[in-house]
């Protein structure tokens, strides 16, 4: 089974492009990916860029990133 969708806060994103080398992401088939949602933290853009650039040749797209926000700290629970 391939997973179509993850979510990592932005170091996540970052430690992904600095430990994958260009050997590793050809052995990587990334096409089924819908949606990869950075989140939990604050988005650096210089992260997603390394990102996608790393994961480019493994299937990975622009359009398949999202930022994503939550309220954890409002305290204001239902």
């Amino acid at each position: 089974m391939q997973g179509t969708v993850s979510s990592a806060p932005n170091f996540g994103f970052a430690l992904a492009a600095r430990k994958t080398d260009a050997e590793a992401v050809k052995q990587l088939s990334l096409r089924h990916v819908r949606i990869l949602m950075d989140a939990a933290e604050p988005v650096r853009e210089a992260n997603v860029r390394a990102f996608l650039s790393r994961f480019q040749p493994a299937g990975i797209t622009p359009g398949v990133y999202t930022p994503g926000y939550g309220l954890a700290e409002h305290g204001a629970y239902g």
